[in-house]
């Protein structure tokens, strides 16, 4: 919040689109974003015929298994898959003032996007073949709860932030490099590898030295590594 303020980005005044409105437009942008995820959920289509009791005593009996170092990136998609719905699921439901409302909001968001959650992983049961687990269904979660964490953290900022844009001059320039600043950090830290084992944590800190005197690109040809070192120079220069 401090680094929004800092760029002029003050808590919004009451004139603009009304909350209802607000509200509908959200609202409309969750259901479009729930309707992407399930289509990506199931495809290809390869449909077989399968029992609803088949497939409702499978998804009661969901695991949770091991996860090495090769699952990392997958689980972290999938956390970052819930992350934009739980972040429009709170923007649609976000009352005027009073905590204890907004922390009612926050709650209702939260259980609608685990009971899409939870309806999604049993479609994939019922299409099958799918790998459903509770790893999936723990990581989804937490990205539903820190997409409506950021909600709560940026609400105050959004309709500034979006008028500079529009306004132009020296605040849309200030906000295009906050978005940009924002899109570099999570370029360089995705897939922001998680450390799940003891075994995870030896391979890794057997590994962090010849990490942090290798140059980029190592085993490849030259010229591919000047290219990423000439990408990675140019990349923080905006």
């Amino acid at each position: 919040m401090t680094v929004f303020k800092s760029a002029g980005y003050a808590a919004p005044s009451r004139a603009g689109r009304s909350m209802p409105e607000r509200h509908g437009t959200l609202a409309w942008a969750a259901l479009l974003y729930m309707l992407i995820v399930t289509y990506a959920s199931i495809i290809p289509f390869d449909y077989a015929a399968l029992p609803l009791s088949v497939a409702v005593d499978r998804f009661l009996h969901i695991q949770y298994l091991e996860m090495g170092s090769d699952q990392e990136a997958d689980w972290m998609a999938n956390l970052l898959m819930f992350v934009p719905l739980g972040f429009l699921s709170l923007g649609a439901v976000w009352p005027r003032g009073g905590a204890a409302r907004r922390i009612l909001a926050a709650v209702a968001a939260l259980a609608m996007c685990l009971l899409f959650l939870l309806g999604v992983k049993f479609l994939q049961l019922y299409f099958p073949p799918r790998t459903v687990t509770l790893n999936y269904v723990v990581a989804q979660s937490i990205g539903s709860v820190v997409g409506a964490a950021l909600w709560a953290g940026l609400h105050p900022v959004l309709p500034s932030f979006r008028d500079a844009l529009r306004s132009g001059g020296s605040g849309a320039i200030r906000a295009l490099l906050l978005v940009y600043l924002a899109a570099f950090v999570f370029a360089i830290l995705f897939p922001f590898n998680i450390v799940a084992t003891q075994a995870d944590w030896s391979a890794k800190l057997h590994a962090l030295p010849s990490q942090l005197f290798s140059g980029p690109g190592v085993g490849r040809p030259l010229v591919e590594r000047l290219a990423i070192f000439g990408g990675q120079v140019v990349a923080p220069r905006p």
